[in-house]
């Protein structure tokens, strides 16, 4: 059933024809997101969200994806340079791209070729020389981007990194204006001097300190607060889990630089699989998506428990048991509120939360390899060579794509009483016109009917609120454009026929469309006999 919002306006919404004489039993969003669980008491929670974003009030369509860049190969690495003017990167297993022009159809000339490795880590640092972008990846020299060319480094450039060969270099961060280096396969970082883009490194080694094997896998900021300050502190983080953290500036003296202690969590998805959330780190792990702050705290044995990931741990250790050469990564989208985490298994699908609530979801038909953030829009690299704009349009490269939701089972305040769900509605906040379908299952399942097909309506077709004729009579009209106030509005009610003793609405919307859609859940009611109102 295809509808179309009304114009309306916050002060005054026009409400559908009225329901059966009986009241209904009101479903609020799953503000809660995705989770796993088959018991009752899940709160305002899914079984299944796919391609819906969970927001503080709803659960929002996620929007399109569009080819955006083309580099001939399969997409490894994606990075961003921020500065006067800013560039967009994406590398193959042998060469560096910029698409900072977002050519859909032709591959550009190389900005590095011949390169030997393809996972890329870089950090920007600011000098009173300009700002810079240091890129590495463990096995070619390290690469330096002025913000016009790249230059190799080592130790005969200019600027130049003494003290160890920088194709040794596999991961780059900054802690208290200092950029600081991972040496590949070893236990021992690297340090250059305060406001330094070169210079004679330094090294500071945790074969003492690590205490279960494996190597230094990246490094990271950690503070109190969410900026960058006195209470700073860094951390090393092993492929084995071991999480070191040291206080202090300069590790050459003894009286600005001590362990602040030595704690133990899952193994790392990956070098680039944690983000900075506020003053908090999350760190994608084996076992999910973990804070740091929750490492410090908590025993090894409780991270699973505690995890932001935890509702959805079985989908999670499923996609960690695919394997795969490629490892993880997480993006912060922060017009959104959303964490992205890719999975490069080939099945072009990952998860994302929404950070300020922790609500997760899954978003399919994307195939995303790597993925980061420029210019504040959200881009990821395919197996086909392809970079694509995410959030973005109202399809997936031209393909339709749906949206499913089925909430957490409930009682309708009569647990052990046979029910019968007759008639369900749906309420959202939107602009966008929708195909929409609506269903009920019972007794914990989880089965949606065929998706429905878009449909595009005649632009003379508009019916008025409350007398359309349901599934053939169109809603309003085509001229709420401005976004400025999304009318509310509800699909009417639907005859259904579904009996069990828990029950759980469902919907689907097809989307294909020029535009991004604006459609937001609020709400389900459901008619049913047999069960008592909830309160």
């Amino acid at each position: 059933m295809a509808l179309r919002p009304p114009r309306a306006s916050a002060s005054r919404v026009r409400a559908p024809a009225p329901p059966p004489a009986s009241a209904p039993l009101s479903f609020p969003a799953p503000t809660g997101g995705w989770t796993e669980a088959r018991t009752l008491g899940a709160g305002r929670a899914a079984r299944t969200c796919e391609n819906m974003f969970p927001t503080t009030q709803g659960v929002r369509v996620r929007g399109g994806s569009k080819r955006s860049a083309n580099i001939g190969a399969a997409v490894k690495s994606m990075f961003s340079y921020r500065g006067a003017t800013s560039k967009l990167f994406a590398a193959t297993t042998t060469a560096i791209y910029d698409i900072t022009a977002l050519d859909p159809v032709n591959v550009p000339a190389a900005s590095q070729s011949g390169l030997t490795a393809w996972y890329w880590s870089t950090a920007q640092i600011a000098t009173v020389g300009g700002e810079f972008l240091y890129a590495v990846n463990g096995s070619d020299a390290a690469r330096l981007f002025n913000g016009t060319s790249w230059q190799t480094i080592n130790g005969a450039s200019t600027p130049s990194i003494t003290g160890i060969a920088t194709n040794f270099l596999s991961y780059v961060w900054v802690f208290k204006n200092r950029l600081w280096f991972v040496e590949a396969s070893s236990r021992r970082a690297w340090y250059l001097p305060v406001d330094s883009i070169g210079g004679a490194a330094q090294s500071v080694s945790l074969d003492g300190v690590f205490q279960r094997g494996g190597s230094l896998l990246f490094g990271a900021t950690w503070s109190a607060d969410s900026g960058d300050g006195m209470d700073d502190r860094i951390v090393f983080v092993s492929s084995r889990g071991e999480v070191a953290v040291y206080e202090g500036s300069n590790p050459a003296s003894a009286a600005d630089w001590s362990i602040v202690g030595l704690y133990s969590m899952p193994a790392p998805r990956g070098p680039r699989c944690h983000v900075r959330a506020g003053g908090d780190i999350l760190i994608g792990t084996d076992t999910g998506l973990v804070s740091l702050q929750s490492v410090v705290e908590k025993d090894a044995s409780a991270l699973e428990t505690s995890a932001v990931t935890a509702p959805i741990e079985t989908s999670w250790r499923a996609n960690v048991i695919k394997g795969g050469l490629q490892p993880w990564e997480a993006v912060k989208l922060n017009a959104e509120n959303m964490l992205l985490v890719t999975l490069p298994q080939g099945q072009k699908s990952c998860f994302v939360a929404n950070i300020q609530t922790g609500a997760l979801a899954k978003y399919t038909g994307w195939d995303t390899q790597c993925a980061t953030v420029h210019d504040g829009k959200l881009y990821f690299g395919s197996s086909n060579g392809f970079v694509y704009a995410a959030e973005t349009g109202g399809d997936d490269d031209g393909a339709a794509y749906v949206a499913r939701l089925s909430l957490a089972p409930s009682d309708a305040g009569s647990p052990g009483v046979f029910k019968t769900a007759g008639a369900i509605q749906a309420t959202f906040l939107a602009e966008t016109e929708m195909t929409v379908q609506l269903s009920v299952v019972t007794d914990y399942l989880v089965e949606f009917p065929p998706s429905p097909t878009p449909t595009v309506p005649p632009a003379s077709t508009a019916a008025l609120w409350g007398t359309a004729i349901w599934g053939v009579s169109r809603w309003g009209d085509d001229g709420f454009t401005d976004g400025a106030l999304r009318p509310v509005w509800a699909t009417g009610w639907v005859s259904i026929g579904a009996s069990g003793s828990v029950i759980a609405p469902q919907l689907q919307i097809t989307v294909h469309g020029p535009g991004r859609p604006s459609i937001e859940l609020l709400s389900f009611d459901v008619m049913i006999e047999g069960g008592t109102a909830m309160t």
